[in-house]
């Protein structure tokens, strides 16, 4: 052993002697000065070369996810920008792209007269150039969310982008069939609505759709809440439902943890 009177702290990578094979898996620092310890850890280990050795671990930091949310028809609204800050305020990653390029409606009709201007091919281009441009091409491991309109592109994403990491549809669900044969393997997906929302349920439309894609794997989750409005996660406008948003939100941060 190094003679006592060389005090300088050594890490274990630079003392190979000290520890003999197969003993330094999982450790991350060992400082040593003379017969005692300067820095320490929580698991104590002995030895007959050094009176205490402290075994330091490294923190293991939980997996956030990074979610590329697309706004409901009434534009990037207050509302959208608060569910995105929930979503970031338990540590994740949220971009917001505007598809309507700061405009907001006042009105669901509104809205929608925009998007019909404009056309519903040419704004779901819009929000795949949005993701694009954020490194998304070949999926990048990314969340895909959408309210509403903003489903058509980020159901689009999620099951034509390889590597999707997972998706996540509120208001709104398409049939799976409109992209590809079934629901990508390995891209767990949770749909989100109203019970009654006119919207959500009417005859061969997007409750049929979001049933379809619950049957068609065992990674897809349906979630109704009572009620008729259709985009009542949006705090900003009257349809907001404060309590099915509560209790929305507390499932999508669970569902992001768990990824």
């Amino acid at each position: 052993m190094q003679h006592l009177q060389d005090r300088r702290p050594q890490r274990i990578a630079d003392r190979p002697d000290l520890l003999g094979g197969g003993e330094l898996d999982g450790v991350f620092e060992l400082v040593v000065r003379d017969l005692g310890v300067v820095r320490h850890g929580l698991i104590r280990l002995t030895s007959q070369i050094v009176r205490d050795i402290w075994i330091i671990h490294r923190s293991k930091e939980p997996a956030m996810a990074e979610v590329v949310l697309f706004h409901h028809s009434q534009g990037l609204t207050e509302g959208v920008r608060a569910f995105a800050d929930a979503l970031r305020a338990a540590g994740h990653v949220v971009h917001l792209p505007d598809l309507f390029e700061g405009k907001t409606f006042e009105t669901l009709d509104d809205g929608m007269a925009y998007v019909r201007e404009v056309g519903f091919g040419a704004m779901a281009e819009h929000g795949i150039a949005a993701a694009d441009a954020l490194g998304a091409g070949s999926g990048n491991g990314l969340v895909y969310a959408g309210m509403s309109l903003g489903v058509v592109p980020a159901q689009q994403l999620a099951q034509t982008r390889a590597g999707a990491r997972a998706a996540l549809f509120l208001h709104a669900c398409l049939p799976f069939s409109e992209y590809g044969e079934a629901w990508p393997a390995g891209v767990p997906v949770q749909v989100h609505a109203m019970d009654e929302d006119p919207f959500f349920i009417e005859e061969g439309g997007d409750l049929d759709a979001a049933k379809a894609l619950v049957e068609s794997t065992s990674e897809a989750e349906l979630f109704l809440y009572p009620g008729k409005e259709h985009l009542f996660s949006d705090a900003s406008i009257p349809a907001y439902d404060e309590a099915a948003t509560t209790l929305l939100t507390s499932r999508v941060i669970e569902f992001l943890k768990g990824l």
